[in-house]
């Protein structure tokens, strides 16, 4: 047949075998309300409904033959409509939920000695505000120091300030620095250092200035520049001798001799001096100066 495969489509379809299943019910209830008005019209009933059944009977074994399977009259076929369950899973691949467990995994709540250091530095809490919380949470955390200076790693030595003409000054030092930076030295190295001389005001109304004098190593770019030492005054320092004296006579043994560090021999040199006009016209062609580059 030509429409042979129409009607196997059509035989195959759920709506075919409902319909059938329907009309013979109707039928058989047909058969048990309503009474035949002649013998004939008996007889042509049970024909019809004997043709019925061997329909349905042949439909359920086309289907058994062709998927293997029975059919369940009750089960009720799903609207051509209904929208399928969504899947929140599929929104996501196997890669971002691993990286989302390693997120969760990988952060870890902030300590109470962390917060606390954090927060007194953000809201600019007084050593005289914190040590009575600190002395009511150690009755909670008993390793929590109750000194706010330990907290906030507060040195208690007081810095060595040198009078100079014009304020005071503060030398931290060039070799004290390069030493914690390099504290891991494995193998002997030469780096080079831009030094920064620069004069900043601290208020804005008021003639309090700091003149610090900075450094960083020009090799390590990620490294962050460090101090040397810092002048304050009402001014700038009037006598530039004064101001550099240390800082020069260390640069000088310095770069004759190197920084031994486990072992290892540190060599140093100037690079360049990165300075404002103002700075720069300040100490240019000084003989403090001069006898370091």
């Amino acid at each position: 047949m030509e429409n042979s495969g129409c009607w196997e489509t059509f035989v195959k379809s759920t709506n075919f075998k409902r319909k059938v299943q329907q009309y013979l019910s109707k039928t058989r209830y047909s058969e048990d309300t309503q009474v035949p008005d002649s013998p004939e019209e008996h007889e042509e009933s049970l024909q019809e409904s004997a043709f019925i059944e061997n329909a349905a009977a042949a439909v359920d074994d086309f289907f058994v033959e062709n998927s293997g399977e029975t059919i369940d009259d009750d089960a009720e076929e799903p609207a051509d409509d209904a929208e399928e369950p969504a899947d929140d899973s599929a929104d996501y691949s196997p890669d971002e939920w691993s990286d989302q467990e390693d997120t969760i995994e990988d952060t870890e709540p902030e300590s109470l000695e962390v917060f606390l250091q954090r927060w007194s530095l953000e809201h600019k809490i007084t050593h005289s505000a914190l040590k009575p919380l600190l002395d009511r949470l150690s009755l909670v955390d008993r390793t929590l120091s109750t000194d706010p200076r330990r907290l906030l790693g507060t040195p208690r030595k007081e810095p060595e300030l040198i009078q100079i003409e014009g304020g005071q000054y503060w030398h931290h030092g060039l070799e004290h620095s390069l030493r914690i930076a390099f504290n891991k030295l494995s193998n002997p190295r030469n780096i080079s250092i831009n030094i920064n001389i620069d004069g900043l005001p601290i208020f804005k109304n008021g003639t309090d200035q700091l003149w610090p004098i900075l450094f960083n190593v020009h090799e390590e770019p990620t490294m962050k520049p460090m101090i040397i030492g810092v002048y304050c005054g009402r001014t700038k320092p009037k006598l530039i001798e004064q101001f550099l004296d240390q800082f020069v006579s260390e640069c000088e043994l310095i770069f004759q001799n190197g920084i031994e560090i486990n072992g290892h021999l540190l060599s140093v040199e100037i690079r360049m001096f990165i300075c404002d006009s103002p700075a720069r016209s300040f100490i240019k062609g000084k003989k403090v100066i001069l006898s370091i580059i």
